[in-house]
């Protein structure tokens, strides 16, 4: 039977279970292989602003062992696969549901993925495996706190881990990263355009803390952003959990976005990021709040690389805080997007139970609940739901 799946809102139920209690460092940037699409990284400093840019935070992370010299052929290995170490699994023949016959995944061969944008250029030995009917090549050594599933052509990360949920080989922390998607989706179910070249991944999430209620999409929004911000990337964060990237003239674009989907008790992040491409103007929807646009830089990083790194940073980063109070509060502010600034927050929905409707305000901030915090002529007003549109000129962004 297959298990109802649900598109996360702000509120979602609790639950308990195991974390990891070690926090892991993050592999040294390095260029994998040839003609591969690279993200270049930069600091630049913001201009034709009255207001500075804020200060990075220094973060040290230990160097991870390098990987191997050599290529070897995959070997095959019909043992049920180790579910405690944290691997690289290529979905070689693809994956289909356990209910129908549908694929959510395309076969994508080791040569195929060798050869792709997504290419690790890691020289591990690969290993035939097979756990509960889905056969992958395998190789050990992935500097993450879980399995990561790579995958071609597929309908939708948030398909594969759900389909892997059902199989129980999805634990917390595990993730998928695929070529191209056809039916990538955003907020309220909109079609994410889902090219080759950028990247589109899949992160399951603890159901603790903030992700046990409904400060679930501003957590992880607030750690997607501070883990590219530690990679060198100068990005924002939109309430309540769009990526935005300000160019030199200070105009503001969306570089990425997060959604939420939770299935079976399983609370699923599907992250995309524009790397290689963005929507043109004529396919971005009427009275969005910005423009899109990439990600932007001048240090070579692959896009696996890229999450590797981005994945490890937001788990450790997790560790580091989530024994603070309303950690995700000051985290979330501190790289929050129209900080200060007049905006009409379109269809709001009152923490207090009111709307839908239109609120006008300055942006103040989130709540520990999540909830978009507006100084309105009636005074402070917290919202749940709603699209933010600024009101002022794209300026006055950061926060001091």
């Amino acid at each position: 039977m297959a298990q109802a799946l649900t598109v996360r809102s702000l509120r979602a139920k609790s639950s308990s279970h195991p974390s990891f209690s070690a926090v892991y460092s993050v592999p040294p940037a390095s260029h994998m292989g040839r003609s591969l699409p690279v993200l270049r990284a930069c600091g630049k400093s913001c201009k034709n602003s009255s207001v500075p840019p804020r200060k990075e935070k220094s973060t040290s992370f230990s160097p991870l062992p390098r990987s191997r010299s050599l290529i070897e052929p995959p070997t095959t290995n019909h043992s049920t696969m180790d579910r405690s170490r944290s691997r690289i699994n290529i979905l070689h023949q693809g994956l289909k549901t356990l209910s129908v016959f549908d694929s959510v995944a395309n076969p994508f061969s080791l040569e195929d993925f060798l050869a792709s944008p997504l290419s690790c250029g890691r020289r591990e030995r690969w290993e035939e495996q097979e756990a509960d009917g889905v056969p992958v090549l395998s190789a050990d050594e992935v500097a993450l706190p879980g399995p990561l599933y790579v995958a071609g052509a597929c309908t939708s990360t948030l398909d594969i881990a759900r389909e892997l949920c059902r199989r129980g080989l999805f634990p917390e922390w595990s993730s998928v990263l695929a070529l191209k998607q056809s039916a990538g989706r955003g907020q309220m179910r909109r079609s994410w355009s889902s090219p080759e070249g950028n990247l589109y991944a899949a992160l399951r999430l603890p159901m603790e803390g903030p992700f046990a209620d409904t400060a679930a999409a501003p957590a992880i929004g607030a750690l997607c952003a501070e883990g590219l911000a530690a990679e060198g990337f100068p990005v924002l964060l939109k309430w309540p959990n769009d990526i935005y990237r300000r160019t030199d003239e200070g105009a503001m674009l969306k570089a990425g976005g997060i959604l939420l989907e939770e299935a079976g008790g399983a609370l699923v992040a599907g992250i995309g990021l524009n790397i290689a491409s963005c929507p043109p103007p004529s396919q971005i929807r009427s009275g969005a709040a910005a423009p899109a646009g990439t990600l932007d830089g001048d240090r070579l990083v692959s896009i696996f690389t890229l999450w590797l790194r981005l994945a490890a940073r937001i788990f450790s980063c997790y560790e580091t805080l989530k024994e603070q109070d309303a950690w995700w509060v000051r985290l979330a502010e501190s790289r929050m997007a129209y900080l200060g600034c007049h905006a009409i927050l379109d269809g709001a929905l009152a923490e207090s139970g009111s709307g839908p409707g239109d609120a006008c305000g300055v942006v103040a901030g989130i709540s520990r609940s999540g909830a978009l915090l507006l100084k309105t002529q009636g005074g402070a007003a917290a919202y749940l739901g709603g699209s933010l549109l600024p009101l002022r000129d794209s300026y006055h962004l950061w926060s001091e």
